[in-house]
């Protein structure tokens, strides 16, 4: 595992670090639940140990989230050189937390080429979810764009979200997940494309389009 790998050379250090090196041991809990990795032990290391916390985090491959939440989290110029490099990164989970726990340090350009890139050839069991979580604080246009061409073009359950999302963002409803027009809505949850047009014209009136 990372931390029994990495606790042998932490001798000298506090109980801080030793406590994040511990919390790197993911186990099925932490992992079924998305608990992360101790962030209030950074806080408590001194100087020196975030250092070489630092140093541990980025020369690991691959990251995962929890990597990506500990970088924000640190908030060095180090670990913002990591989190823009996360946006490049070829897994779409690391280019979606980058998003998530970095975005103060990302362009707005680089955050709307993530979600497209989601919104565009996710689906609901493979990032697209976590991508909709974050299009809700951020939807620029290009992102907006994307989705009222989802609407048409991608698998009727993917289009339902993508409709509620619109809604939300024009202020319809009170948030995605809002079920007062669920009714209004599964009529976007079908293959059946007349169906389909008729209800994008009325999503298309509701929102000013």
């Amino acid at each position: 595992m990372r931390a029994s790998e990495e606790k042998e050379g932490a001798t000298g250090k506090g109980e801080p670090y030793q406590r994040f090196l511990e919390s790197q041991n993911i186990n099925f809990d932490k992992w079924h639940d998305g608990i992360g990795y101790d962030l209030e032990a950074l806080d408590e290391m001194t100087p020196e140990e975030r250092v070489s916390i630092e140093s541990v985090i980025v020369s690991r491959s691959p990251w995962d989230w929890r990597d990506i939440e500990a970088l924000a989290h640190l908030d060095t110029p180090r670990s913002r050189d990591c989190l823009r490099a996360a946006t490049k990164d070829v897994d779409r989970d690391i280019r979606l937390s980058a998003v998530q726990f970095g975005a103060e340090v990302l362009t707005e350009g680089e955050i709307a080429a993530i979600l497209v890139e989601a919104l565009d050839n996710a689906d609901l069991s493979n990032g697209l979810s976590q991508a909709l979580d974050l299009v809700e604080d951020h939807h620029p246009k290009e992102v907006e764009d994307t989705l009222i061409d989802g609407v048409m073009l991608r698998k009727g359950d993917v289009a339902y979200h993508f409709a509620s999302m619109l809604l939300f963002i024009h202020g319809k409803i009170e948030s995605p997940n809002d079920t007062s027009m669920r009714p209004f809505l599964l009529r976007f949850n079908t293959e059946d494309r007349e169906e389909r047009v008729l209800a994008n014209n009325e999503l298309k009136e509701l929102i000013g389009l």
